[in-house]
Order: structure tokens, then C-alpha cells, then sequence
């Protein structure tokens, strides 16, 4: 029988090597789902104005479609922010339409919803590796262009190796997945501010991965529509996969080279069988799961 075949590996490869070693069960991050935002719009019966929209539902701003003299209009959409549970949503319409009554029941044009995952350690390399991993693992990549950028003009960089997505989390910049106003549009990154400029306590700090949907994209246009049904209804944008355990070292260090390994897509293989994910990869069961788990308690908690 023939000998086995060995690998002599150097200490150097070996370190290198650690950034794609599976966590086996995240226990050292507590995780997460929210709803960061819903948008609705909304038809009045009579005309009123954006300002008392917004003063009557405690929102920031109210775009108005119909404009007519003097800036009142029939027809808006509105942004709710952080909204707790879908009663609390109603509530805040209510506030409005008690004495403003909707001409047509309210329509859902918009979602994003983020997978929140703090280190419980308050570390922000375990962090960087989270946001790292929600990218490079990830098995369900919106289409369009995949970059990340740091919120001002120039700042746009491609991601094509795994040391590309590094540079940009330690810089603070933001990874997206899409057009920012496409209908799908994934968005990774360490969050460490509020609103963009206000600084968080770092116990709040956490890795996020957020999905917006809008249009087509949408599975609800109704708030009935999202009452009715879980939010697990989105687990597949939080779906992950890992490097297997057993994989050729060398192997390990030439993925480092490509920027994105766990997307789900058709792949030719010599086998010619259908293949959509690398050889390479095994589904990350524990991360996915307990995304999937945060998802159920979104839905607990929207439905309260």
C-alpha cells in the first residue's frame, strides 16, 4: 500500500492559516436580528403637509408625491426607525390617521433588516473577523458591484483578495453588495456609531449585516402581509459556509486570494455533476443557525 501523502508545513504558513479556522459554536458572540427600518407609503383622504405628518407619527422626515400650492399633498412615504413590533408601527399611524384618515390601507415599499453579532469580550478584532466572514462566507450574494467605501467621494475600493476585506473593516469602511438603490442590497460593517456620527458605548459595538429590500424584491407589500408570516421568511440571506476542517493547508493559503468563497452559484466541476458551492467549503451550520434562531426571535418580538 502506498505511503500516505505528507505536507511539510512552516510555522509562518500555519499562522497564516488561522483566519479561516471555523468557530465551532460562536458561543463568544451573543447575536441578534432587528428591523432597522420599515418604509411605508401612505394616502390620505384630504391633504395635509410633511410637517405635520411628521410631527404626528415622531419621524424625522416625510417625502410628499402629490405636492400641491402651498406644499400639502394626499400621498407620502415615510421611513419608521427601529420600529419594536408591528403594533408599535400601527400605533405611531395611528397617531396620524386619528383624525387623518388613509383613503387605501398602507403599502410597505421598503425593509432592511440586520443580523447583529457583539463580542462578548467587547474585542474589536473579533468583530472585524465576524464582518469579515458575514462577507467572505456568506451563500447567497445579491448581484451588481461588490465594494467597500468609507462614506465619502474617491473612497471606493473592489474587494478581490481576503487582505482587501481586512484593510477595509480596520478602516471603517462599509461592504456593499448591490447598487445602494437596487432592490436588493447587502451592507456589512462593524457598526460603531448611531445615525451615522454619534459614538456608541463600545459594549454596543457589533459586527452587522443588513438586507434591504424593496419593489420586486419585497415578499409583503402589506403590514398584514408581514404580521402574518415569520421572519425566518429571510433566512436565506443569512445563510454561511466554512473551509473544511480537513482541507489541504496550501489549498487554504491560495484562497486567501479570492475575496468571496461561499457563494451559492452554478460551478463546473469534472464530474460534470451540478455543483454550486467550492469543494472547499461545508456549510457553516453553527453560524447559520443561529441566525436563523435570531430571526425567530425577531418574529417573537415584532408580534408582541
Amino acid at each position: 500500500m502506498p505511503e500516505a501523502e505528507t505536507y511539510e508545513i512552516s510555522p509562518e504558513l500555519i499562522d497564516a492559516q488561522t483566519w479561516c479556522e471555523p468557530l465551532e459554536d460562536y458561543s463568544a458572540f451573543k447575536m441578534n436580528a432587528v428591523v432597522d427600518w420599515v418604509e411605508l407609503r401612505i394616502k390620505l383622504q384630504k391633504p395635509s403637509n410633511f410637517d405635520t405628518v411628521c410631527k404626528r407619527m415622531g419621524i424625522g422626515f416625510a417625502k410628499p408625491l402629490d405636492k400641491g400650492l402651498g406644499g400639502a399633498a394626499t400621498e407620502f412615504t415615510l421611513k419608521i426607525q427601529d420600529p419594536t413590533s408591528w403594533r408599535s408601527v400601527r400605533a405611531q399611524l395611528e397617531r396620524l390617521t386619528d383624525d387623518h384618515p388613509l383613503a387605501e390601507p398602507p403599502e410597505v415599499i421598503g425593509i432592511e433588516v440586520a443580523l447583529d453579532a457583539y463580542s462578548k469580550a467587547n474585542d474589536m478584532a473579533e468583530l472585524h473577523d465576524m464582518a469579515k466572514r458575514f462577507y467572505r462566507m456568506s451563500a447567497y450574494m445579491v448581484s451588481g458591484p461588490r465594494r467597500a467605501a468609507g462614506g465619502f467621494k474617491g473612497s471606493g475600493n473592489p474587494l478581490a483578495t481576503e487582505s482587501d476585506i481586512a484593510r477595509a473593516l480596520q478602516k471603517g469602511f462599509n461592504i456593499y453588495v448591490g447598487d445602494r438603490a437596487a432592490a436588493e442590497v447587502l451592507h456589512i460593517y462593524v457598526k460603531t456609531t448611531d445615525n451615522g456620527t454619534k459614538p456608541l458605548p463600545v459594549g454596543q459595538y457589533r459586527a452587522r449585516m443588513e438586507i434591504t429590500l424593496r419593489g420586486e424584491k419585497l415578499p409583503f407589500r402589506s403590514l398584514e402581509g408581514w404580521e402574518s408570516h415569520g421572519m425566518t421568511g429571510l433566512s436565506k440571506y443569512f445563510k454561511f459556509r466554512r473551509l473544511k476542517q480537513s482541507l489541504n493547508p496550501f489549498v487554504q493559503e491560495g484562497l486567501k486570494g479570492k475575496a468571496q468563497i461561499g457563494e451559492k452559484k452554478p460551478r463546473a466541476h469534472p464530474d460534470r455533476h451540478e455543483r454550486f458551492f467550492p469543494t472547499s467549503t461545508v456549510s457553516d451550520k453553527a453560524l447559520t443557525d443561529r441566525a436563523y434562531d435570531s430571526l425567530k426571535r425577531l418574529t417573537k418580538k415584532l408580534g408582541e
